[in-house]
């Protein structure tokens, strides 16, 4: 049953070894009640982020196997890529999917940066739901500066770590937390000129002075060049899925890019999103189920059908306690 389960969505630095990748798909698959319903590779990003679900005792697992890895085989000392990070576990993210277990989750999940802290000599940020500093809620602000600049950073009272106090160069640093669902969602834009992608994100992403009439709420966006794809695109990410959804984040980014006659070409999904998001999709804006992949241009990243990009769709059938 959907209640029994935590979802675990581990974004790492690496998109570009996939021998290493494929060591982490082994580790994952030889874990009892751990389940791996996606794994989205960015090259570019040079990042992977992978959608899991299981108990507690199987994500503790997980996340030792994981570090264990990342210790042995990366290192962000030499790590480059798009996409933003402090480190080689960039961001630990936990979603309980039973709201009645959501406290107790939050506990286990500052109990567990605790412990992997100690083991790994991992500095470790506790954000979102299990952040204990209210200026670490928000990711962005925990990832400024990046790893390049995070020794320098960790010396500083306000950036202390919430566990580990010492400077890891092999592993860098780890965001960790039970937040609500995400959704990562990119639109690609008919140009490779950097200065209007970060302009139109400028624009859609909520943080921002007030009664700007593209802003959508709950988003935070970025612009950035993707080599891989050879055009521009907005990357976002949709923090409130009840104010905002991918329909909207796509309209806006047609309606923005007018101004510099700038077309959407498609756009992309990093990873899995409720079920209820499509339905609402189809109740507010008329477009159905199966519609809205072809309308979003999602064909581009090989979905055709988004109901197959749903966690309902992916979860295993068997109870974990079965």
């Amino acid at each position: 049953m959907m209640n029994e389960w935590i979802e675990w969505i581990p974004n790492i630095s690496v998109g570009q070894d996939n021998d290493l990748l494929n060591k982490v798909d082994q580790a994952f698959h030889t874990i009892a009640d751990l389940y791996v319903l996606h794994k989205d590779v960015g090259v570019d990003a040079n990042r992977t982020v992978y959608t899991v679900v299981g108990n507690r005792d199987s994500l503790r697992n997980g996340l030792m196997a994981l570090l264990s890895l990342l210790e042995r085989d990366q290192s962000m000392e030499h790590h480059e890529g798009q996409h933003p990070r402090i480190g080689a576990l960039d961001v630990c993210p936990y979603v309980a999917m039973d709201v009645r277990d959501e406290s107790e989750v939050v506990d286990w999940s500052r109990t567990l940066a605790a412990e992997v802290s100690k083991i790994f000599k991992l500095p470790i940020y506790l954000y979102e739901k299990s952040s204990l500093i209210t200026q670490r809620n928000n990711l962005a602000q925990i990832r400024k500066g990046e790893y390049e600049s995070l020794a320098q950073k960790m010396k500083e009272e306000e950036w202390l770590p919430d566990y580990g106090n010492q400077f890891n160069p092999i592993l860098g640093a780890t965001v960790l937390g039970v937040r609500n669902f995400l959704i990562a969602y990119n639109v690609n834009i008919e140009t490779s000129d950097l200065s209007v992608a970060k302009s139109i994100a400028k624009k859609m992403r909520s943080a921002g002075p007030s009664n700007r009439p593209y802003a959508l709420k709950g988003l935070k966006a970025i612009g950035w060049y993707m080599e891989e794809y050879q055009c521009c695109q907005i990357s976002t990410n949709i923090v409130d899925i009840d104010q905002t959804d991918i329909y909207e984040v796509f309209e806006q980014t047609k309606k923005c890019g007018q101004e510099w006659n700038v077309e959407v070409l498609s756009s992309e999904l990093i990873g899995l999103l409720p079920l209820r998001c499509l339905e609402e999709i189809e109740k507010k804006w008329g477009i159905l189920i199966a519609d809205q992949a072809e309308h979003l241009g999602l064909s581009f990243c090989g979905i055709e059908d988004l109901r197959k990009r749903t966690i309902e769709y992916r979860l295993p059938q068997a109870s974990l306690n079965s």
